[in-house]
């Protein structure tokens, strides 16, 4: 039983289908200055004295290009009126040289300070993420356009995390861009008009290209995430041992390799039209260059101012191309932006709610669940209930409805008509973290967690510190406490080979898997397939202690082993979405019916 679905090719992620939206230039341009403002609120919160170097630095660093053009033309005039190098030169060249040898500390400073902003983002950025998919509720991680929305979040970081350092790169070269054109200006208007506009071709083919990009990068995550995942079969455990043994790893790899080809080609086909836009650019650049250039040289201006002018000319194009560039990232980084904040918003606000230890019953009434697009209920009219002290279970084919209704209980599926009942509370009436604070419960796909062992079983409780003697009694009831004292540093060990840690085997994940469960203590526990990892004599000891446990609890079993059902007070027993007869292993035994024929080969 399982609420995590994989990737499918057939599902079509919403954020994609929102990216198809047509953005006005407008709209482009406001949510670039939206996402400059956050990513600029975002250092003031988490890096404040970088933040404060990289702004200070960064406006004197603009301001040095104007400078230098000014002091130049002072110095050629000086120098002419003086016929060499007389008193009126020698402050405006001693400056000059000052400007120059200071320029390139100063952006150095301020290009660190931006780096360091960068990496504190990005680890903030990264934090925030994981714990808002830490807070998702179950049945957000059925939806594929959840993951998918993540997958884009999560590549986007390194965009958001540079947003703050081309925000300010782009208002330093607005500030480069002004004040060269005020001292061109003051030489010749019409060049430095010239100067000015070369920015507006770099502004608005920014802004279409990033509207491009807002389109097809939610198929690109959407593309490497499937491609990643096949890549993880191949260096998992247990998936590529299963693949190397059956000599179909290459099978795999093309799998992998054909959605990464098909990711890289999204990401060609960005690269192609920013790329091709920015010629066009570039090409219109050059031309107002050409004119700021032109119209010096025809203002019959003295040579060294004109060669002042000149170079002023030249910087500001170097400015123009810096703003390009800065002002291309935040453009990119503008639908990013939304892509993070909007997976952000899929977190649950609610606060976890503490474990409810006692229930005294539970009740399922008249329960009719149907999946989305499917034409028959999964289930249709089921009942059952239990009381504290009873363990009951749930028997059937595959498909007859048993994780279908264990879904609906746990509130993973939403059921069309019917009632779960928690002591005569109906679950709807409860917030989803309150309802799931009743049950434990394991898979069976239960998680292999490589971390520590005190890690891995703390996973099953939401309080941050667990006492030792609580740690202790959660790995006695599921009889691994002899495992991890074997261990080499005991529940400090660390799991997983590549982590250079303990390797464990499947049943012994699987006890882990069990202490969790013990360790939450919550009311209602649901065990699917409890001990399929496990040996037989091993799995009677494991039925043995949940036996001996059982009366501060309620107990739901889902098995296809037919002795591990003798002790149930109850087994309810499916058949296409129904259930078709309930009582005890004897009694069911006994009686014809779907009981009898599903287990008359066990017994």
């Amino acid at each position: 039983m399982s609420v995590t679905v994989e990737p499918s090719e057939d599902t079509e992620p919403e954020a994609t289908a929102n990216a198809e939206k047509k953005t006005t230039w407008r709209e482009t341009l406001v949510a670039t200055a939206v996402a400059s403002w956050n990513g600029l609120r975002d250092a003031a919160h988490h890096t404040p004295r970088w933040l404060l170097v990289a702004v200070g630095f960064g406006v004197v660093d603009a301001l040095l290009p104007a400078a230098q053009v000014w002091l130049l033309a002072r110095t050629v005039l000086a120098l002419g009126r003086e016929g060499g190098l007389g008193g009126a030169a020698v402050a405006p060249l001693t400056a000059l040289i000052l400007v120059l040898a200071v320029s390139h500390p100063i952006g150095q400073v301020a290009g660190t300070a931006a780096i360091r902003i960068k990496f504190q983002l990005e680890y903030h950025y990264a934090k925030d993420l994981a714990h808002a998919a830490g807070r998702l509720r179950p049945a957000q991680l059925a939806e594929s356009a959840t993951v998918v929305a993540l997958e884009a979040a999560r590549k986007g970081v390194s965009f958001l995390s540079w947003v703050p350092r081309d925000a300010l790169a782009t208002i330093g070269t607005v500030i480069t861009a002004v004040g060269l054109c005020v001292t061109v200006c003051s030489m010749n208007l019409l060049a430095g008009l010239f100067v000015i506009s070369a920015m507006i071709p770099t502004i608005a083919l920014s802004a279409y290209v990033a509207r491009h990009q807002e389109k097809h990068w939610p198929e690109y995550a959407r593309a490497t995430r499937y491609a990643n995942y096949a890549t993880e079969q191949l260096i998992q455990q247990r998936s590529g041992t299963e693949l190397a043994v059956a000599g179909t790893g290459d099978k795999v790899a093309r799998i992998a390799s054909a959605h990464a080809l098909r990711g890289l080609r999204i990401f060609e086909r960005i690269q192609d039209i920013e790329l091709r836009w920015q010629i066009v650019g570039s090409g219109i650049t050059g031309l107002l260059v050409a004119g700021a250039v032109l119209s010096m040289v025809a203002a019959d201006l003295p040579g060294g101012v004109t060669a002042a002018a000149v170079a002023g000319v030249l910087s500001g194009l170097a400015a123009v191309r810096a703003a390009s560039f800065s002002l291309g990232g935040l453009i990119s980084a503008s639908p990013h932006t939304r892509f993070y904040r909007d997976a952000l918003a899929l977190a649950s606000a609610e606060e976890a709610a503490d474990v409810v230890a006692s229930v005294g019953r539970l009740d399922v009434r008249d329960l009719t669940v149907t999946y989305p697009g499917a034409k028959h209920p999964a289930v249709v009219g089921a009942d059952l209930h239990a009381v504290r002290g009873e363990i009951i279970a749930l028997v059937g084919v595959n498909g007859a409805g048993k994780t279908t209704t264990i879904n609906a209980i746990l509130g993973a599926l939403a059921p069309d008509s019917g009632k779960v009942l928690i002591d005569g509370v109906d679950v709807l009436t409860m917030t989803e973290r309150q309802r799931l604070a009743h049950f434990g419960l394991l898979t069976q796909e239960f998680g292999r967690y490589e971390f520590t062992v005190r890690e891995t079983v703390g996973l099953g409780d939401p309080r941050r510190d667990i006492p030792e003697p609580d740690l202790d009694q959660a790995l006695r009831t599921a009889l691994a406490s002899d495992l991890v004292s074997d261990l080499p540093s005991q529940a400090d060990s660390q799991l997983g080979a590549q982590w250079e840690g303990v390797g464990l085997s499947g049943g012994q994940w699987q006890r882990l898997a069990l202490a969790r469960v013990a360790l939450r203590r919550a009311g209602i526990w649901i065990l699917d397939e409890p001990t399929s990892a496990i040996d037989a004599e091993a799995e009677r000891e494991v039925f043995a202690q949940l036996q001996a446990t059982r009366e501060d609890r309620i107990t739901i079993v889902v098995s296809h082993r037919a002795w591990t059902l003798r002790g149930m007070d109850r087994i309810y027993v499916f058949d296409d979405g129904r259930i078709v007869q309930c009582g005890t292993y004897d009694e069911l035994l006994t009686e014809p019916g779907r009981f009898a024929e599903i287990f008359a080969d066990q017994v």
